[in-house]
């Protein structure tokens, strides 16, 4: 990435997938955690999330997925683009980016049983919560504490 690049902050709410080049788009199927983290690290410091209020980036699949071939050779096949607009719409797991001070702190409406996420971890909620916006081409949401219900290693899994 530039150092022009990383110098400035876009900031939009229409839809968008998280690569631009086909470089990119490579990095981000090899790592997705990283090149999220790494696209927003500038966002991810200027930003004060208030109350239980969190931010995640949303999980998009890549442009293709391996599949395992006869004799130990992998297959990619190439996704369609509306694939990836779904992630959009019907994507359920994000990655962890910010979070407000109260962010799974119990009280007397809501005991998290001891439960809390940090930053860069990947976590399960249900598609229709949030308000979204896109940060360096990266979709995100916010949303609150009790709108999470679970996390995981692997995206992948709960896409």
């Amino acid at each position: 990435m530039s150092s022009q690049a990383k110098s400035r902050i876009t900031v939009a709410q229409g839809p968008i997938q998280p690569w631009e080049t086909d470089e990119e788009a490579d990095e981000y199927a090899k790592d997705p955690r990283t090149y999220i983290l790494n696209r927003c690290e500038q966002f991810m410091s200027a930003i004060t999330l208030d109350t239980n209020n969190i931010l995640v980036a949303t999980y998009f699949l890549p442009e293709s997925v391996n599949l395992r071939g006869p004799e130990n050779t992998t297959v990619p096949i190439w996704l369609p683009q509306k694939v990836g607009d779904e992630a959009m719409w019907q994507g359920r797991v994000g990655l962890l980016l910010a979070k407000g001070p109260m962010a799974w702190v119990s009280d007397d409406k809501v005991d998290f049983g001891g439960s809390t996420h940090e930053i860069g971890e990947w976590l399960c909620y249900d598609r229709q919560d949030g308000r979204q916006l896109a940060v360096n081409r990266i979709h995100c949401r916010i949303l609150k504490d009790v709108d999470v219900w679970g996390a995981t290693d692997d995206p992948y899994r709960v896409y």
